[in-house]
């Protein structure tokens, strides 16, 4: 956590506000992100300089209902986020289910901490984690996020393709 939001905390003044943000990412998605922030209101934000979709550009976060179980600090070997978005809109609920019919690429999500007095940059390190077993109910979308999937990693790691690998016709 930055100085910034650690002061924020502290002092609770009146005029800042921290806001808290998810992104959800696939390349099967159309747009391949889904940027939320919890609230009513949408936010205009800058992103990281080294973000995987638009690197240091202002983007538009879609005000949202949403629920977010941040990970404890532990020396527990697996570290999960849990979340639920209320209300989640047709487009996240059909692109989560192409997504599970597409391929085996995991849905990415990102978290991110915003300050109202600076949204220049996200005000702490943004989270990467990989999205696991989402489920779709009549007015919401639940799911838990970790780290490192470990027990769906693909063994070996590579695709052997044609492409790369013009041995295997």
């Amino acid at each position: 956590m930055t100085t910034a939001l650690d002061e924020l905390f502290a002092s609770n003044p009146n005029n800042k506000i921290y806001y808290i943000t998810i992104e959800l990412s696939h390349s099967a998605f159309a747009p391949t992100v889904h940027r939320l922030v919890q609230g009513f209101q949408n936010l205009q934000a800058t992103l990281e300089e080294d973000a995987p979709y638009n690197a240091g550009e202002e983007v538009n976060f879609i005000g949202s209902a949403f629920k977010l179980s941040i990970p404890e600090k532990s020396v527990k070997g697996r570290q999960d986020l849990t979340c639920t978005i209320y209300g989640a809109s047709f487009e996240i609920i059909e692109q989560l289910e192409l997504q599970a019919k597409a391929n085996r690429e995991p849905v990415k999500i990102t978290f991110r901490e915003f300050e109202s007095g600076d949204l220049s940059a996200p005000a702490s390190q943004p989270i990467t984690m990989t999205v696991l077993n989402p489920t779709a109910g009549p007015d919401s979308v639940s799911f838990s996020a970790t780290f490192a999937d470990v027990i769906n990693k693909q063994f070996p790691s590579i695709f052997y393709k044609l492409e790369t690998h013009p041995g295997l016709a």
